[in-house]
């Protein structure tokens, strides 16, 4: 069932990284042991791509960038889908303010 289990102790939020086996096609799950801000970061994501159309595609891209250099691991030294998520948008002349993140977390 289960493949991998590591605890990462380095993390700014405690987690537990789990990959199943192969014959549960090598499914990736982490466990945090308090709050964090991934439904924040759907939400806000859903709210850039409604918002520039070409963010999906470039979204897409930068993430498959990022996992080929191997630098996919939030937990580690890397970017996180939030980094990935907000960078683009900072870099085109706009930062995401609270506004922008309660209106997209709704």
């Amino acid at each position: 069932m289960i493949s991998e289990i590591k605890y990462i102790s380095t993390a700014t939020i405690p987690v537990v990284k789990i990959i199943s086996s192969e014959k549960f096609k090598n499914k990736r799950v982490d466990i945090t042991m308090r709050d964090h801000y991934g439904d924040i970061c759907v939400n806000l994501a859903k709210h850039y791509i409604d918002t520039y159309k070409p963010f999906k595609p470039l979204i897409l891209l930068l993430k498959q960038i990022v996992f080929f250099a191997r630098l996919n691991d939030p937990y580690s030294v890397s970017l996180s889908g939030r980094h990935i998520i907000v960078w683009p948008h900072s870099n085109a002349g706009g930062v995401p303010t609270n506004k922008d993140i309660l209106q997209a977390d709704h």
